[in-house]
């Protein structure tokens, strides 16, 4: 079972290309997640693998004005991620492997303008890490926004 209640940060810059196109890098901390594996090492025990992972975001933004205060927008881009993974049981004491790379990331969200400086959005963002031995870790972010505008 995989812990998802955690508390993820990130700090973005961007900028507006136009009306319907912007440019982002972000850095993102998604906290730690834990993972409970039921298995049997020469006796009875519980395994919990707990990941850590952070990433640096370039991405393109697409935004679709629905008012002059609201929008819908769809990103995509590249992520450039850290992960690192300790693993305990009862029988085996913090095993750690880091693994990093990059990988494709994509979302949505919708941002509303309440004054010309200041933006509130709601964000969905999926992020499938390719761990090494074919594994993936699939992120899904939902995160919520304050955007300040310098014009």
């Amino acid at each position: 079972m995989v812990d998802s209640s955690d508390l993820s940060l990130g700090i973005m810059l961007g900028t507006k290309l136009n009306d319907y196109f912007g440019l982002e890098m972000a850095y993102n901390y998604y906290s730690e997640s834990e993972t409970d594996v039921f298995a049997s090492f020469g006796g009875s025990g519980a395994m919990i693998n707990t990941t850590e992972v952070t990433s640096l975001d370039f991405g393109l933004v697409g935004f679709i004005p629905v008012t002059e205060k609201f929008s819908i927008k769809g990103f995509a881009g590249l992520a450039l991620w850290d992960a690192s993974i300790t693993m305990s049981s009862t029988l085996i004491e913090g095993l750690e492997a880091a693994e990093d790379g990059n990988d494709l990331y994509y979302g949505l969200g919708l941002s509303y303008l309440p004054s010309e400086k200041l933006e509130i959005g709601l964000n969905y963002k999926i992020l499938n890490l390719g761990l090494e031995g074919g594994d993936d870790l699939e992120i899904t972010n939902t995160s919520l926004a304050l955007r300040f505008h310098f014009k």
